[in-house]
C-alpha cells in the first residue's frame, strides 16, 4: 500500500445492503479507518448467471482491491450436502433453494480459497465461521436446540436486542482468542459479574454450529451450557498452530462482535483492523477508495445506479430510488432494516 494511501479496503460478503449486521460492520470500520467494500445481491453481480467461472472471475476481481476479509451470515443455512450429509433436518433453510443463496455460496467458497491462497487477515463472522469450516472439509450441527435443549442460542427469536449479551463463552488459553481477550471481565445486562477466568458473555444469533472442525483449524472457544453443561457448542475457530495457516490471521467467530455486545468483541474487531491494516503496508497494492465505492455503491443500487455522477461514481448516499444522484432517497416501510435470525 502507498504511504499516500488514506484506507486500507475490507472486502466485506453479507446478505442485503440493509442487513442490520452488515451496516453495523461497514460503520465500525470506516470508523476504524478502513474503506469498507460491499459485496452484497451476489445473484445481480453476475446478471443472474449461476456459472463458476464467471463467479470465479468476479472473485479475482473483486480480491484485487481488498487489503482483508469479512465474511457475514444470513438468515438461509449451509447446505447439508456440502458437507457430506444426505438427510436435511426440518429447521434447516437450505440456501441451495434459492438462485440467490446458490450464487452467495459459490462466490463465498471462492472468496476464501483466494483469501487462504493470498494470505489474507480474514474474519469470518457467524454463518461466516460455518462456510470457513465447511470449505476446510468440517462439519455443522444441523439444529443446536437438539442438542442443548433449547431455543436461547437465538436470541432474535425472543426479540433481545443484539448488543445484549446472554450467551457464556469459555475461551481456550493459548489460543489467537485468549490473546485477544486476555484480562477481560465478563459484562452482563444489567448486572456486571465476576466470571471465571477466560469465560465472557456474548450475543448469540444461531441455529445452527460447527461440528467437526475443518482441516487446519482449531476450536478456541465453547459455550457454557446452563441447562445442559455436559454439553457445548463450539463458539470461535482459527488455525491450528502447526497448520497450513498458523501465519495468517483468520478468525471465526460465531457471535456477532460488530454490535460491540462484550469487550471481547471490540477486541477481534480492533485486532482484525490492525492486522489488515498491516498487511495492506506491506502490500503492493495501491488502491483508490473511489474503486471500493463504486463497488459498494453497484452492491447497493445495480445497475439502477447513473454511472455518470461524479465522474461513475455518484453520490450513493444521497441517490433516490430512480438511481439518480442529488435526490435524497424516501425512506419507505419496505426499506427498515430486516432483522436477520443468524446462522
Amino acid at each position: 500500500m502507498s504511504k499516500n494511501q488514506e484506507h486500507h479496503i475490507l472486502l466485506i460478503s453479507g446478505a442485503t445492503p440493509d442487513s442490520k449486521s452488515v451496516a453495523a460492520v461497514m460503520s465500525v470500520m470506516k470508523v476504524s479507518g478502513a474503506m469498507p467494500m460491499l459485496i452484497a445481491n451476489h445473484s445481480e453481480r453476475v446478471k443472474g448467471l449461476d456459472d463458476d467461472e464467471i463467479i470465479a472471475r468476479e472473485v479475482e476481481q473483486d480480491m484485487e482491491k481488498a487489503h482483508g476479509v469479512v465474511i457475514m451470515g444470513n438468515d438461509m443455512d449451509i447446505d447439508p450436502g456440502d458437507y457430506g450429509e444426505t438427510k436435511k433436518h426440518p429447521a434447516t433453510n437450505s440456501e441451495k433453494d434459492t438462485h440467490e443463496g446458490r450464487v452467495r455460496a459459490k462466490y463465498e467458497y471462492k472468496l476464501i480459497e483466494k483469501a487462504l491462497e493470498l494470505g489474507l487477515p480474514s474474519l469470518c463472522i457467524c454463518g461466516g465461521m460455518q462456510r470457513l469450516n465447511v470449505m476446510l472439509g468440517g462439519t455443522l450441527h444441523q439444529h443446536v436446540p437438539d442438542i442443548v435443549g433449547s431455543a436461547y442460542h437465538n436470541q432474535g427469536a425472543m426479540g433481545i436486542a443484539p448488543f445484549v449479551a446472554v450467551q457464556y463463552i469459555r475461551v481456550l488459553p493459548n489460543t489467537l482468542l485468549a490473546s485477544i481477550s486476555k484480562e477481560v471481565r465478563g459484562l452482563f445486562a444489567p448486572k456486571q459479574e465476576d466470571l471465571m477466568h477466560g469465560v465472557f458473555m456474548d450475543n448469540s444469533f444461531h441455529h445452527q454450529a460447527v461440528n467437526k472442525v475443518g482441516s487446519g483449524l482449531m476450536a478456541s472457544a465453547y459455550s457454557v451450557e446452563m441447562q445442559k453443561p455436559e454439553t457445548s457448542i463450539i463458539q470461535a475457530i482459527e488455525p491450528d498452530k502447526n497448520g497450513h495457516y498458523k501465519d495468517q490471521f483468520l478468525l471465526g467467530l460465531q457471535w456477532h462482535p460488530e454490535f460491540g455486545a462484550s469487550e471481547v468483541s471490540i477486541r477481534s474487531l480492533q485486532q482484525f483492523n490492525a492486522k489488515t491494516r498491516e498487511h495492506a503496508l506491506m502490500s503492493d497494492k495501491n488502491i483508490a477508495p473511489e474503486a471500493a465505492l463504486a463497488i459498494t455503491a453497484k452492491s447497493i443500487f445495480g445497475d439502477k445506479l447513473d454511472w455518470n455522477t461524479r465522474n461513475g461514481l455518484g453520490d450513493w448516499k444521497n441517490i433516490s430510488s430512480t438511481g439518480k444522484a442529488g435526490d435524497k432517497a424516501k425512506p419507505k416501510s419496505s426499506d427498515k432494516p430486516k432483522p436477520g435470525k443468524g446462522r
